[in-house]
């Protein structure tokens, strides 16, 4: 293998046998090819390999010389996986954005379930089928967003641009035309197919298979190393970057577990569970429908019995832990979807969302249960609609029998048509559960009625504008909910070509998001405390 070019693949089945705990498996039964075959080109022949990409999302050819095995390195555990162009780099090379395992389309990049019913499903049946059936394995959430309005209503993830519904999956994950034709009937700004497939490229990077989680390359070189039970790192990327699985929600919710290198703004603290080692699957465990029924919800009586007990009891029994016990949330406090480059290709759905700041303390908001729990709130818009949409209305869940906490509300489209045309806004109020710590005080809920959130942010997006910093308020009362005192506290300096309605609508429409309602906390509560 030396002398071909290729000294890190020296490999027997044997040593692969016993780093991966697969006895008696041989190489083609996870990699494919021909193990018949004599000689090189027809044994590799239809070979499954790790997937280089570069910054484009493009797969690199002859990937194995650039990147020969996964090679761990530096001390940013987000990035520790991704080629760097030194071994003592903290982040992706200039060339290499980050890579994918052989369960993915290469046209497609999804997780693809053609390939897995070769390989880890001849053995994994039952598990298989119901990872297949599963919200993870079926990309369920994303899948069900089919455009920007009702049912789901639009989302800051964006709509699933070129991808079937879970009922109609394509064989292969070949993209769709479905959910684009339905988008071109709500646009006035034209959207190729091949603008829509590569947006979908890049929702498709969280499209997670049975490697993303339980093929772990250890440190110290074990290339085919295999866990029963994943680690938290390899829910957020397994070191491959900030746009792989979790790691991208944490950037939209500011949801973050792992704190450090994981949070935007970098640094923040971790939730106290993760600093004593407790993993992601040891709260969130399978659930009865088997693998990948991972439970989204976690209680804390395993551990915390007699507190939970002791909750149920109290004057705060119609509170969740994590109302009290997060304190505050990061990632994204805007986004305006506009006109821009992306991977390589003008689109109008560039989505500029690198608002990253501190919304401290989380408003409080009941959910469809009746349970006050902490949400970050921020202003989303999208350009380029064709109809004008009702004026602001009321809270709405995405899934209204609790599958998820997660809510918005319509601002309609004000302003008329502006530059890119006329505009969708919504507020996006994304439920936080992350990071669990010391409680917040009693007077962040108890000192006035009203809920007030001072949010401060930097603009870090290579498109639109310079960087700069800005702030807002976010109050919540008894007549509504409303985004002010909208600024830029540093001077705003447009790139070439870009216009404030690609980037900071909230420039152009700052009175714009606020919507009626009543948002104040319980006024048996505060009646309680002397209020």
């Amino acid at each position: 293998m030396t002398r071909l070019g290729y000294p890190r693949f020296y490999i027997t089945n044997e040593s692969a046998q016993s780093e991966s705990r697969h006895p008696g498996v041989a190489c083609h039964e996870c990699h494919l090819g021909d193990p018949a075959a004599t000689d090189a080109p027809r044994a590799h022949r239809g070979l499954l390999s790790l997937i280089l990409l570069d910054h484009n999302l493009n797969p690199v050819e002859d990937r194995a010389r650039h990147y020969p095995a996964i090679r761990r390195a530096g001390a940013n555990r987000m990035f520790a996986a991704t080629p760097k162009d030194d071994e003592a780099g903290e982040r992706p090379g200039r060339r290499f954005a980050t890579f994918l395992y052989h369960d993915r389309n290469r046209e497609t990049l999804a997780y693809d379930p053609a390939i897995n019913a070769k390989t880890c499903g001849r053995c994994h049946e039952k598990q298989t089928e119901q990872y297949h059936r599963s919200p993870m394995g079926a990309n369920l959430r994303q899948r069900e967003m089919r455009g920007w309005t009702p049912p789901r209503g639009a989302q800051n993830c964006g709509p699933s641009f070129a991808d079937a519904p879970p009922e109609q999956a394509l064989p292969g994950g070949a993209f769709s035309r479905d959910n684009w034709t339905k988008l071109r009937q709500e646009l006035s700004t034209p959207f190729t197919f091949e603008q829509a497939k590569t947006q979908q490229k890049l929702c498709n990077l969280c499209h997670t298979g049975c490697l993303d989680c339980h093929f772990e390359p250890s440190a110290q070189g074990a290339t085919h190393n295999f866990v029963r039970k994943p680690d938290s790192i390899s829910c957020v990327g397994g070191g491959r970057g900030s746009f792989m699985c979790h790691a991208g929600t944490e950037r939209r919710r500011g949801n973050f577990y792992l704190g450090g290198e994981f949070t935007e703004p970098p640094g923040m603290p971790p939730d106290v569970h993760a600093d004593k080692g407790v993993q992601c699957v040891d709260c969130h465990a399978t659930g009865p429908g088997g693998m990948g029924h991972l439970n989204r919800a976690a209680t804390c009586g395993g551990c915390h019995d007699s507190v939970e007990r002791a909750h149920a009891q109290s004057a705060h029994r119609s509170l969740t832990c994590a109302a009290c016990h997060v304190a505050a949330a990061g990632g994204y406090q805007w986004t305006t979807w506009g006109p821009g480059e992306l991977l390589g290709q003008r689109t109008p759905f560039r989505k500029y969302a690198q608002y990253f700041g501190l919304f401290s303390p989380p408003l409080l908001l009941r959910d469809q249960r009746g349970m006050w729990t902490p949400m970050k709130v921020w202003g989303n818009s999208v350009g380029g609609i064709k109809n004008p949409a009702p004026p602001p209305g009321g809270l709405r869940f995405r899934w209204p029998n609790g599958e998820t906490r997660d809510a918005y509300v319509e601002l309609g489209t004000p302003g008329g048509a502006l530059p890119g045309g006329r505009h969708l806004l919504w507020l996006q109020f994304d439920a936080v559960s992350h990071p669990l710590g010391k409680s917040r005080s009693c007077e962040s809920c108890h000192e006035k009625p009203e809920q007030v959130v001072n949010v401060t942010w930097e603009y870090r997006d290579t498109q639109g504008a310079m960087p700069f910093l800005g702030s807002h308020t976010v109050t919540a009362t008894a007549r509504g909910i409303a985004i002010s005192e909208i600024t830029n506290r540093s001077a705003m300096t447009l790139l070439p070509g870009a216009r404030e309605t690609d980037f900071a609508l909230w420039r152009v429409l700052p009175e714009a998001f606020q919507a009626p309602g009543d948002y104040l906390l319980p006024a048996t509560v505060l009646h309680l405390h002397g209020f």
